[in-house]
């Protein structure tokens, strides 16, 4: 069965243009957001939800990423050395004071990201 709504709209337009006025189009906008509305608002709902976790998940690797690409480099010391023959290039990591903190904040995040995920989306949308 087709949609009644969709229907009177192409009747519209084809009337509108077939009569001369120029609103027709007009009217197939005002009439297709006026009834629209109502579905768009529960229909939304869920996709904005949906979005927010998303973006929630997405804020927490990019923190993870530059917290442990901090963590590296604080901790990386590259040495160079000359023999007569052979340039040598090494590399170790070493635990700084900086390191630490950054690694202990890198621990946290895990737990902060589970706790924050509990509290802001644990209680379901309902319509």
């Amino acid at each position: 069965m087709p949609n009644n709504v969709y229907s009177q709209l192409l009747v519209l337009c084809i009337l509108g243009k077939s009569c001369g006025f120029s609103s027709g189009s007009f009217s197939f906008t005002n009439l297709v957001l006026a009834y629209a509305t109502n579905h768009t608002r529960t229909r939304c709902t869920p996709f904005e939800e949906t979005m927010k976790k998303a973006y929630f998940n997405l804020t927490f690797l990019i923190l993870i990423i530059v917290l442990f690409s901090v963590f590296v480099y604080s901790g990386i010391e590259i040495t160079e050395s000359k023999t007569e023959t052979m340039e040598w290039k090494g590399g170790r990591f070493i635990m700084t004071d900086l390191t630490k903190v950054i690694g202990i904040l890198l621990i946290l995040t895990l737990p902060t990201y589970g706790f924050l995920k509990k509290k802001y989306f644990s209680t379901n949308y309902k319509s």
